[in-house]
């Protein structure tokens, strides 16, 4: 399976359990208003009653099915494509070994040669040696794969929208192993209750995962000029934490984990160079040339007489030298 079929088949994945979970969620929300009185006719002996209740649970407990079923295939097609690309560098690696063995194979016998018609041993220095080299690539490329299996799929990624469909429809297209929807849709009603406190509803959100769950320090919601986390305490209690901010979402940046290309810091700037002479609206004679002008350029730092512009152009030009 190429990387676009891999994609293909998690954006069909994620279509199918984004519409198990929209359905259950309607459904939950639903039977949850009546569901004692629904469960209550079921046991008194009303066949039609007990049918439809029945029906009704299977029903969700089918898309509970289907979720899980999507998130399980996407596991393992993830691992599918890090076998692949693991098994693609260990094969590029033996290649390489391949290569370092033939051409130490004819140094040997280059060597043995040499030995014949200078009457002494020849050596070749490993260092300088294109098998060796090769040999450490390959090495590098085996410690790739094996420092790859060992971090297993990925996991981790970001989400972002302005309502909960939006937040989990994303989610679910993003190439990883995300967390749970109903660990979202818990997340997602807490922040709302916070929300609600500030006076206003979620403007925005976004959504930051690592290891295939929530990461609550980088996962927040915008209300009103305020930036909103939620944070679970030692008693297993939730609290609010808000901070001010004048930033739009796009203007936050991502965490160091997600990006794939961490910006580099911008190198300090250089200092100014100090002005070396001044243009003087003074009118005078060119120090150099002798002519009159109505500006002079005087040094700031010695002073003295001024040049015209002619001469402190020609000045600023360093002399050829002769060769």
């Amino acid at each position: 399976m190429t990387d676009s079929q891999l994609i293909a088949e998690i954006h069909k994945l994620a279509e199918a359990e984004f519409n198990a979970w929209r359905e259950l969620r309607d459904k939950k929300r639903e039977f949850e208003a009546r569901r004692g009185q629904a469960a209550l006719e079921a046991a008194q002996g009303d066949a039609g009653a007990r049918k439809r209740y029945g029906e009704t649970v299977a029903s969700m407990a089918m898309l509970e099915d289907v979720i899980t079923g999507a998130r399980a295939r996407r596991e393992a097609l993830l691992k599918q494509a890090l076998e692949r690309e693991c098994a693609e560098l260990e094969r590029e690696a033996a290649e390489l070994e391949r290569q370092a063995d033939d051409i130490a194979r004819r140094r040997m016998k280059l060597e043995a040669e040499l030995r014949e018609v200078e009457g002494s041993p020849i050596h070749i220095r490993a260092a300088q040696a294109l098998s060796s080299r090769l040999r450490n690539e390959a090495h590098q490329l085996r410690t790739q794969a094996q420092r790859k299996r060992a971090e297993g799929p990925p996991a981790s990624g970001y989400a972002e929208g302005g309502a909960l469909e939006e937040l989990v429809e994303a989610m679910l297209h993003y190439p990883a192993i995300v967390p749970a929807t109903g660990d979202v849709e818990a997340w997602w009603r807490e922040l709302s209750r916070a929300a609600a406190g500030h006076g206003g509803a979620i403007e925005a959100a976004r959504l930051v995962w690592r290891n295939g769950k929530i990461h609550e320090d980088t996962s927040f919601g915008l209300v009103r000029g305020h930036l909103l986390k939620l944070e679970h305490t030692f008693d297993g209690s939730t609290v609010t934490r808000a901070e001010r901010t004048t930033r739009m979402l796009a203007e936050i940046p991502l965490p160091h984990w997600i990006v794939d290309r961490p910006q580099k810091p911008l190198p300090p700037p250089r200092p100014r160079k100090p002005v070396e002479f001044y243009r003087l609206e003074v009118g005078g004679k060119c120090a150099k040339c002798g002519s009159v002008v109505s500006a002079l350029y005087v040094s700031a730092t010695h002073g003295g007489p001024g040049l015209c512009e002619t001469c402190y152009e020609r000045a600023k030009v360093p002399e050829p030298r002769m060769i």
